[in-house]
C-alpha cells in the first residue's frame, strides 16, 4: 500500500468513516513506509467535523385538505 500516489490515498481515505481514519492514522504513524497514509489520515481528522442537517418539507398536498400549494424544501445546516 506504500506505493499508492498521494492523490489516490487521499481519495480512499476521504470515503472512510472517522473511526476507520483514526485506525489508519494510528497504524500508519508506526511505519515510515506508510508516510502518505499517515499524513493524509492526520489531515482528514483535522478537517472533519459534524454537521446537523434539518430538512423541512412545506406545502405538499395532503389528502385530507386537497390544497394546491407550491411545495418547498428548506434545508438548515449547522456546524
Amino acid at each position: 500500500m506504500d506505493y499508492l500516489s498521494y492523490d489516490l490515498v487521499e481519495e480512499v481515505v476521504s470515503y472512510l468513516p472517522r473511526p476507520d481514519v483514526e485506525t489508519v492514522s494510528r497504524v500508519a504513524g508506526r511505519s515510515s513506509a506508510l508516510d502518505n497514509w499517515s499524513v493524509i489520515s492526520d489531515d482528514q481528522l483535522e478537517r472533519r467535523f459534524l454537521l446537523d442537517i434539518y430538512v423541512y418539507l412545506q406545502g405538499f398536498e395532503r389528502e385530507e385538505k386537497k390544497e394546491e400549494m407550491s411545495p418547498r424544501i428548506r434545508i438548515c445546516v449547522q456546524k
